[in-house]
């Protein structure tokens, strides 16, 4: 089966880390880049013949941006200097809507529903987002034993697979 016409959109000259697409009914498709220089930068690609940069989130100083996800109308990103923001997914260069920094690299965010997972050097966290304020409410730590590289949500379910530095796979009950 073809993975497509190998077509090229040249967005940014740089490191992209992550990718992550936005899509609401009757709103633009944005995709967003975690990218090294520490920003989360944003393009319209309704028309992928016509790309169109819509700015990019994270004026100051900050590490790799490695963690990208959507929950509501936000991008949840994470940094490897531990930040861990909500941005405006219709104004990326909007003032960011909620921060937090935890005790070491993030290494991936996944959303189940509205519940946020991150993951990281200080293990696995849920956090649920507010629809309206963009803002972080912690559920509780998933895990803290176990330094974490990448996850993925199962569909349908409270459970997150992690993946960890010492090649061990777990199932997190995010919940």
């Amino acid at each position: 089966m073809p993975c497509g016409d190998g077509s090229t959109i040249q967005l940014f000259t740089g490191d992209i880390l992550r990718l992550c697409l936005f899509e609401r009914e009757g709103r633009a498709r944005v995709l967003f880049m975690g990218t090294t220089d520490g920003k989360v930068r944003a393009f319209d690609v309704s028309d992928a013949e016509r790309p169109r940069e819509l700015g990019a989130a994270a004026d100051e100083t900050r590490g790799r941006v490695v963690a990208l996800a959507t929950v509501h109308d936000f991008i949840v990103s994470g940094s490897h200097d531990g930040r861990v923001q909500t941005h405006d997914a219709m104004d990326v260069s909007a003032p960011n809507r909620a921060e937090m920094t935890l005790a070491g690299k993030v290494q991936d965010v996944v959303v189940n529903g509205d519940v946020v997972v991150v993951g990281g050097e200080f293990g696995v966290k849920s956090y649920r987002v507010d629809a309206t304020s963009g803002k972080f409410d912690f559920i509780h730590d998933c895990v803290s034993d176990v330094s974490v590289r990448s996850m993925t949500a199962i569909p349908k379910s409270d459970i997150v697979l992690v993946g960890t530095s010492d090649g061990a796979v777990r199932l997190v009950d995010a919940g």
